[in-house]
Order: C-alpha cells, then structure tokens, then sequence
C-alpha cells in the first residue's frame, strides 16, 4: 500500500463521514421546515446527533422559564436509561450508561471544552467564573 493510497482511504472515509452528516442535516431541516409537532421535531433531532456526532443516548432538555427549571423534552438511545429519564424505573439505567464508558467520555469531551474556554479567556472579563465552573464541575474528584 502506497501513502497515495493511504490518504485516499482517510479521505474517502472523511467524505463518507461529512456525507452521512450532510444527510443527518438535511433530515432535520425537512423536519423543521414540515411543521412537525415539536416532540416528533425533538426526537428526530435527537436521533440525528446520535448519528451524527456518535452517541450511544442523547438526551435533549428544554429550559421551562416559568419554573426555572430544565425538563426531559426527547431521548434517544439506551431503553433503559430513556425510561429512567422518563419517570420510569432507575433500576440498571445508571450502571448501564456507566459501564458504556460514556460518563468518562463526556468528562474527557468536557475537560477538552474547559481547556479551550480557559485559553480564550485567558485574563479576560469572567476568568475568575470559568474557573471556578470548570473546578466544580469538571475538574471535581470522581
């Protein structure tokens, strides 16, 4: 196999990536612009990030105003843990998301996000909240 070759089989799967999440797109936007009851709206949504960024369970919450709170609006993946999320059973829905790895991915992705924010904010108006968000949140011991 040349490095020709190489490059060609990475960037025919790049291709192929950027394609499936053209298509995922594209979904999402005939579902908005199809007037869609907003939970069918939702749950598409759900299910093309899933598809698209590679989750096994996304979960989609909408800010109620009114309470001052977030309520589960759309679930997409794992039975269990969207049963759990919807009022259901919690039995073996948090060790299954645990044993999928998906906690430590999530705390990696974030860490990634905590970094990059701090760097962009580097002695900027806020630092001080950032850090202090990122420690209890992110940088908390497991």
């Amino acid at each position: 196999m040349t490095n020709d070759s190489v490059f060609s089989a990475h960037d025919a799967d790049a291709a192929a990536a950027y394609a499936s999440s053209m298509s995922v797109l594209l979904e999402v936007t005939r579902a908005v612009r199809s007037g869609a009851d907003i939970t069918d709206l939702l749950g598409t949504i759900a299910r093309a990030a899933s598809e698209a960024l590679g989750f096994r369970t996304v979960v989609l919450n909408l800010y109620r105003p009114e309470w001052d709170d977030l309520c589960v609006a759309a679930v997409h993946g794992d039975p269990a843990v969207r049963e759990a999320l919807a009022g259901g059973p919690m039995d073996g829905a948090l060790v299954r998301v645990a044993a999928t790895g998906a906690l430590d991915e999530a705390r990696q992705v974030a860490l990634d996000y905590a970094g990059k924010a701090r760097a962009s904010l580097d002695g900027e108006l806020h630092r001080d909240e950032l850090e202090a968000l990122t420690h209890a949140v992110v940088d908390r011991e497991k």
